[in-house]
């Protein structure tokens, strides 16, 4: 195990779940147990360590194994586990949850003598077990991952990789690496990663998202989302990271909303809906509102190197996905493209057939929240206007432009710039 890979602040207890940890007496001991634990990652469309604009990279290629299995590893940020102690002879013991927050492995700290899980035992013995859950690394919301008949997963336990006799003032490092799966392709690899892509748009979203748990189905056999709390992904996408956080997205837009719907027809072509392929306004927006939070939530758009993309998509390149400027209305893709220029710090200068420049640089979250504006209902400029082409972009920028500063230069970006102009005003 990499000891110096490890410090104190790397894990943060989340919970003393069990009770005798706060009611230890002041001359008490601690115990510092530390591990690594990753995950098999084969991930696509995901920022690598090499790829610059990486919130956090996928990919991050641990090889430092003694068998050398093969293939990239992870380190989970964000996801919880419990840290409990062996007994052979009785109940094991619970001592606390913690979350990890650092993208190389870390450290739980606990009390000992005098904690209700001591139970008289001179020393721990302690192991680790995986939640399924996961969670931003500075608070908010957890989303916990249930099979598709709405249980709970259990934990992947490491019980038979104990620690014996964890002391005081020791180096209580679990040796090697706790590998919660070494195959993508298993429900649990596919699992593994679908909570991880969540963690992503959780470490972005999080101070926004309502809620105590989000529920994460899998795996299905298809990506959805269906209400304020609960969102699928498909067995085929656990390796694509931004198809969680996409319905993730839709999740946040239905919380700003107060609704547990969102007024989205995609039948312009049948079922379905692609990110090049000419919708309903309503389809291109909200799905491309999706699209926008998925590529915000791994690649940074203040990093003017940032490289987003999807499908082979390109969401940074200036030039209109359409030749023809209002051919680009009912398209996906252009609507990711708006949202990321509203944020991203590079204003890039019109490309034809847009006749304007990127002039907007704006906050994350402040695009977020301007969904909150929207009154209840189904008129026009309301959250479930009833027409296919609402709610799109105008109603969007109108409904909250009274928040914003340089309303011209939004307006630019956003229509001007991505040739959605000529969208719907009604």
């Amino acid at each position: 195990m990499k000891t110096n890979a490890m410090n104190l602040a790397n894990f943060t207890l989340l919970a003393a779940v069990a009770a005798g940890a706060a009611g230890s007496s002041a001359s008490a001991a601690t115990r510092t147990y530390c591990f690594e634990l990753l995950f098999k990652d084969d991930r696509i469309e995901c920022p690598t360590p090499s790829d610059p604009g990486a919130k956090r990279a996928c990919h991050q290629e641990f090889h430092n194994f003694s068998s050398q299995p093969d293939g990239d590893y992870t380190h989970p940020v964000g996801a919880l586990v419990e840290v409990w102690d062996k007994d052979d002879t009785s109940d094991d013991e619970l001592i606390g949850t913690f979350i990890l927050v650092s993208p190389t492995g870390g450290c739980a700290t606990f009390d000992w003598e005098g904690a209700s899980y001591q139970n008289g035992e001179t020393d721990p013995d302690p192991y680790v077990i995986w939640k399924s859950e996961v969670r931003g690394t500075a608070g908010g919301p957890h989303v916990v991952a249930r099979d598709m008949a709405d249980v709970r997963y259990g934990g992947v336990t490491w019980r038979a990789n104990a620690l014996t006799n964890c002391t005081s003032g020791a180096s209580c490092d679990q040796p090697g690496y706790l590998l919660v799966t070494t195959d993508s392709t298993t429900e649990r690899g596919g699992r593994a990663m679908s909570l991880d892509s969540s963690q992503h748009m959780l470490e972005t979203y999080s101070s926004i998202l309502e809620s105590d748990d989000i529920n994460m189905r899998w795996p299905s056999t298809g990506s959805a989302a269906f209400d304020q709390t609960t969102y699928e992904v498909a067995e085929d996408r656990g390796d694509q990271p931004q198809s969680a956080c996409h319905e993730l997205g839709h999740v946040l837009q239905m919380q700003q909303f107060d609704d547990d719907s969102l007024v989205n027809d995609c039948s312009l072509n049948g079922g379905g809906h692609s990110l090049n392929v000419e919708e309903f306004e309503s389809c291109a927006t909200t799905e491309g509102w999706a699209g926008y939070v998925a590529a915000v939530s791994l690649w940074d758009p203040q990093n003017n190197s940032s490289a987003p993309a999807r499908f082979g998509i390109d969401f940074v390149t200036a030039t209109p996905l359409e030749a023809v400027c209002s051919d680009n209305a009912g398209i996906e893709a252009q609507v990711v493209k708006s949202f990321w220029d509203l944020d991203d710090d590079e204003n890039e200068a019109a490309a034809a057939p847009a006749g304007q420049d990127d002039e907007k640089d704006s906050d994350t979250i402040d695009i977020a929240e301007r969904w909150s504006v929207f009154n209840s209902g189904t008129n026009n400029r309301e959250d479930d206007e009833s027409d296919a082409d609402g709610v799109n972009l105008w109603d969007y920028h109108i409904n909250s432009q009274s928040w914003w500063s340089n309303l011209d230069g939004t307006r630019h970006t956003l229509f001007g710039h991505n040739c959605l102009g000529t969208q719907d005003t009604n």
